[in-house]
């Protein structure tokens, strides 16, 4: 089973021993929650699927996902609390990723502006 660790700082792979580091590559994201649509923030969830393995994580802040180097499927969706939401339909984000050993990556996952609550994934330089 795979197990995420949110206690990151920027250029940092917090957690993660360093030989771990050398063999393993790294992966940094954050959800941001939509600035003209607060109703997912406040009553409902992000999460963060790497692989198949669902994660719940925090609205705006870095979650450090250690991988083995590879080619890795990355999703986000977010769900009404009370179950309401599409974990598995429209609304998911997703995002191919070929990491190397050592690597260390950093996506945003972002509101598409739509109004059906889809993410869109990013690459970027830094949060």
């Amino acid at each position: 089973m795979t197990t995420f660790h949110s206690d990151v700082t920027h250029g940092d792979v917090t957690g993660l021993p360093e030989s771990a580091q050398e063999t393993s590559a790294t992966v940094r994201i954050a959800v941001r929650p939509s600035r003209s649509r607060g109703l997912l923030r406040r009553r409902g969830d992000a999460y963060v699927a790497v692989d198949g393995v669902e994660q719940p994580c925090a609205w705006g802040r870095p979650m450090t996902i250690p991988l083995a180097p590879g080619t890795h499927q990355m999703s986000v969706f977010a769900q009404l609390r009370g179950g309401l939401g599409r974990p598995g339909g429209p609304g998911r984000g997703t995002l191919r990723l070929t990491l190397g050993a050592g690597d260390l990556v950093t996506v945003v996952a972002a509101p598409e502006g739509r109004g059906d609550g889809t993410f869109r994934l990013s690459v970027v330089d830094d949060l």
